[in-house]
């Protein structure tokens, strides 16, 4: 019988120079797990043409390359490789019939004593989960990923770019954190570093929050985290009634929750509701309300009373604490002038049109960076990433710069 191995190992480079983008997300983890894994089961012929699949793949042909995967699995049936490249032929973007339900069911009972096989297997796992919503399940599946093959850049990019769509800039700078501890390649490094940028400069528009996150929000059981950034998105989307009422009932389910709370009082602060902002902010947990994350609610409160001092006084704390963005600065601006602190408001004004300026140029230097990225060159254009990390730490992120630099000096 015809060696899997061999085959895919023979054709694989021609298919993904050919194949289409979509095919090529949906095969991205093959060369590891058919190029290792895949090989025939003991001796003898066997009637299934392994070596038309290739080409099924290149030619859009996914039910015909379905049937001889599954042909082959009906002689192997407990190859773990088999039913992974099954799994990603079911849920290719090419397909006019994708079958992800399917895809989670092949790969059910699939498991691999080799790290970086099991690591795909949990990544396309993942990604079937991803096309039914189930943004919890992916994640978890992601996390395993990850576990069993912490350099699995599938698994890692899949999770930064679920952290983008839900605002979760603690977990995208946790996640990078740990890569950058074990991650060798200075080109992924620099990529790797520019993720928690991202979000600083190209904030997801609500129409991509609410079209992304959407069926996962609206699945039972509750996923706090998409509901929440669901709940927010449509506030922004102009929908106010419809997300205030999903974000509070995420701190109705969790009332512990930093980030229900966070989201809450945001939703009702951006949609003018002072009076209910004010009701909610004084039900607040203790332990929330002396955490710096909170300290630019209780300055919008203090303004929305008349207390300007306070207010000033608190945005000032929060900046400090690393709560520093344009919306903070200006509140910061307007409390100065309230109380009557002029010139103290025009240097914090002139430092406000600074920090302005520096955005625009971290965006277009971030822009000319993730192009450089996706370049065939092996070296990066440092100078835009020395560019970058003094940007980062103008604008007071510190350790995001620290971290970019390292990428270059190593």
């Amino acid at each position: 019988m015809r060696d899997l191995r061999r085959v895919f190992l023979l054709r694989f480079k021609d298919l993904n120079r050919k194949a289409t983008t979509g095919l090529l997300l949906v095969l991205g983890a093959i060369p590891v797990a058919i190029g290792v894994a895949l090989r025939s089961s003991g001796p003898g012929a066997s009637p299934v043409d392994v070596d038309a699949v290739p080409e099924l793949l290149r030619a859009g042909r996914f039910a015909a390359a379905e049937r001889t995967v599954r042909m082959y699995l009906s002689e192997h049936p407990g190859q773990s490789s088999a039913r992974l490249l099954l799994a990603q032929v079911l849920i290719s973007a090419e397909r006019s019939d994708p079958d992800p339900a399917a895809a989670i069911r092949t790969l059910k009972s699939a498991r691999s004593g080799d790290r970086k096989i099991e690591a795909a297997i949990r990544w396309t796992e993942g990604k079937a989960w991803q096309m039914l919503g189930g943004l919890a399940e992916a994640e978890a599946a992601w996390r395993i990923a990850i576990d069993r093959d912490p350099l699995n850049d599938q698994a890692f990019e899949s999770l930064l770019e679920l952290y983008y769509l839900e605002g979760r800039e603690s977990d995208t700078r946790e996640l990078v954190s740990q890569r950058f501890e074990i991650e060798r390649d200075k080109r992924k490094l620099g990529k790797w570093c520019l993720y928690p940028v991202r979000r600083l400069v190209m904030e997801p528009s609500p129409a991509l929050v609410l079209d992304r996150l959407g069926a996962a929000a609206k699945r039972e059981p509750v996923d706090f985290h998409a509901r929440r950034a669901y709940g927010l998105a449509l506030v922004h989307d102009g929908r106010v009634e419809e997300g205030l009422g999903i974000l509070r009932e995420t701190v109705e389910r969790d009332p512990r929750s930093k980030d229900a709370w966070i989201a809450l009082l945001t939703g009702l602060d951006d949609s003018g509701r002072p009076d209910e902002f004010a009701s909610t902010l004084a039900r607040l947990p203790q332990e929330h309300a002396v955490d710096p994350a909170f300290l630019i609610f209780q300055a919008r409160a203090a303004s929305d009373q008349g207390d300007f001092e306070g207010a000033a006084r608190d945005y000032k704390r929060a900046e400090r604490a690393g709560f520093r963005d344009p919306k903070t600065t200006y509140r910061l601006i307007q409390a100065l002038r309230r109380s009557g602190r002029v010139d103290e408001a025009k240097e914090v004004d002139r430092r406000f049109l600074e920090d302005e300026e520096t955005r625009k140029t971290l965006k277009a230097l971030y822009n000319k960076a993730v192009e450089f990225a996706g370049r065939a060159e092996p070296e990066r254009d440092v100078e835009v990433d020395r560019a970058i990390a003094r940007g980062l730490k103008r604008l007071g992120f510190q350790q995001d710069s620290e971290r970019l630099l390292a990428t270059i000096s190593q």
